[in-house]
């Protein structure tokens, strides 16, 4: 039997509310992933990735979607993400907090408390409602300059920074701080990415968040468990941490909402000695001729851990309380702090989020 004109626009109206009850979306890749805000873009599926945080280069042929650190400009070849730092100070940062913002910093016994693999960098205090009001508004500079020079999303690190903090703060506290900066980051358009703490991810897509950036979820197991609650899911694997083999066997059996890319520990430019990036799309993976380096396998990192250098995923998850000063090498402006914090922060995660799973479960 044929339906009347009015019957179609009828049925049209009535699919478009129960589209809008249930949540559902283009963006939806399976029962339960969670749905963008509305006008918010996400990164394709399954395009090439590239994790830019060491200095900005031309990517690989075939990559579209491209992270840099907030102090450089986006690539401009369909998706970019910017780095922010949303929980600490970045190292050029720190001394103007201590001078202008000490009771933004997280102090015990009057003394700034210092994320451990990284001593320039002080904890954001998080604790109080007003503290995170102040924060955000201290943060939320970066995120509108992202959105200026036409960047599409953030990815805000450091959320885990609650397990650093001698239990001063908790992981209430950083999600709150979390929610705020969702809703800055919409209100300007940007998608945000979750950063790392897997075990977290259904209650920040809850708080807003539209997609994940992480490390080493191959290696420890964790892809799915984003894949679950995002439609994508961009993961930076590290050749110190898997060889080139088991990268390849994680491209085959990853979901197709995650895609995953191989860097160096350091995330250096193509220029410089080292330099790995390798793509589970065999063609852009090619590209890496000028590459001087090939995935070094985990052995590699062991012998230098003899040697008395710290691999960084044994580095250790908890503070210790410095005084407010500042590595000479830091220089303003830099990138390469960025990576390098990031690099070191993935290889402690695996204590991390034993420290998160503790905090957030009820005594």
């Amino acid at each position: 039997m044929g339906v009347s004109a009015g019957g179609r626009r009828g049925l049209c109206v009535a699919l478009a509310v129960l589209v809008a009850i249930s949540g559902c979306s283009a963006h939806d890749g399976a029962p339960g992933t969670r749905s963008p805000a509305a006008g918010i873009r996400l990164p394709p599926v399954g395009a090439g990735f590239d994790y830019q945080l060491g200095g900005a280069y031309d990517p690989p042929a075939r990559v579209s979607v491209v992270e840099r650190d907030s102090s450089d400009r986006p690539a401009r070849l369909g998706y970019d993400i910017c780095y922010v730092n949303g929980f600490q100070t970045q190292p050029s940062e720190s001394q103007e907090f201590v001078r202008d913002h000490p009771d933004l910093l997280l102090r015990i016994r009057g003394e700034f408390i210092a994320d451990p693999n990284w001593p320039d960098e002080y904890l954001l205090d998080s604790s109080t409602e007003a503290k995170r009001a102040k924060i955000a508004r201290l943060i939320e500079p970066t995120i509108r300059e992202c959105s200026a020079r036409g960047y599409a999303a953030v990815e805000i690190d450091n959320l885990d920074s609650f397990t650093r903090s001698h239990g001063a703060m908790t992981l209430d506290d950083n999600v709150a701080l979390a929610s705020v900066y969702v809703r800055i980051a919409h209100r300007l358009g940007l998608a945000i990415a979750q950063k790392n703490t897997a075990e977290q991810s259904q209650r920040l897509a809850a708080a807003g968040y539209d997609f994940a950036v992480a490390e080493s979820c191959v290696a420890y197991d964790e892809c799915e468990e984003y894949a679950r609650t995002y439609p994508v899911v961009l993961d930076v694997e590290y050749s110190d941490e898997i060889d080139v083999s088991g990268f390849d066997a994680a491209c085959r059996r990853t979901s197709e909402r995650v895609t995953v890319v191989l860097r160096d520990h350091d995330l250096m430019t193509p220029s410089t000695p080292g330099y790995v990036y390798r793509a589970c799309d065999a063609a852009a993976s090619a590209v890496r001729s000028h590459t001087t380096e090939t995935a070094r396998r985990p052995a590699a990192r062991a012998s230098s851990s003899a040697s008395g250098a710290r691999s960084p995923r044994t580095a250790r998850s908890v503070s210790r309380v410095m005084p407010p000063t500042r590595k000479a090498a830091v220089t303003a402006g830099s990138s390469t702090s960025s990576v390098r914090r990031s690099a070191s922060r993935s290889s402690m995660r695996a204590l991390s989020a034993t420290l998160s799973r503790v905090a957030a479960a009820p005594l």
